[in-house]
C-alpha cells in the first residue's frame, strides 16, 4: 500500500476476469452436487495420470520441497536446450537465455513486464485470454 492507503492505480484499474468468475460459479455449481463441463479454465475432466501422481509423491518423499533456480531446475533447462538443438537446429545456453516458468501466462507476464514501457501500444487480437488485457494494463 501507498502511503495513503490508495491502491496501486495499476492495479485499480485491473477487472476480473469474466473466465475466473465462471470457474467459481462451475465450482459453486459442482459443490452443490451437479456435475460441470468446464471448458472455461483449461480445467481436464480427468485425473493425473497414477505415473505422474507417483513421480510428484516420490519427489516430495525425497525431499524435493524447495524453491529451485531462479529461472527453474537446470537439469530441465538442459534438457529443453539439448531438444532444441536436437529437433530444430537452434542452440540456447540454458543458464542464460533458457526460463521456466509455471504456466504460459506468467511466461507471457514476465515479457511483457521486461520489454514494455508506460507509453507503448499493444494490440491484443480478439479472441485471445482474459488475462492477457490485464498483464498488459499493470506493465
Amino acid at each position: 500500500m501507498t502511503e495513503n492507503n490508495k491502491t496501486n492505480p495499476r492495479v485499480a484499474a485491473l477487472k476480473e476476469s469474466a473466465t475466473l468468475q465462471i470457474a467459481d460459479v462451475a465450482r459453486k455449481i459442482e459443490r452443490q452436487g451437479d456435475q460441470v463441463m468446464k471448458f472455461q479454465t483449461g480445467d481436464p475432466d480427468f485425473d493425473s495420470p497414477k505415473e505422474v501422481v507417483d513421480a510428484a509423491h516420490k519427489a516430495l518423499v525425497d525431499g524435493h520441497t524447495h524453491y529451485s533456480d531462479t529461472r527453474g531446475l537446470p537439469e530441465l533447462r538442459n534438457a529443453l536446450a539439448d531438444k532444441l538443438s536436437k529437433d530444430n537446429s537452434i542452440q540456447y545456453d540454458p543458464d542464460r537465455e533458457i526460463l521456466v516458468t509455471h504456466g504460459a501466462s506468467h511466461g507471457i507476464f514476465s515479457c511483457l513486464q521486461t520489454l514494455l514501457q508506460p507509453s507503448d501500444e499493444v494490440l491484443i487480437l480478439s479472441p485471445s485470454w482474459m488475462t492477457y488485457a490485464s498483464s498488459v494494463t499493470i506493465s
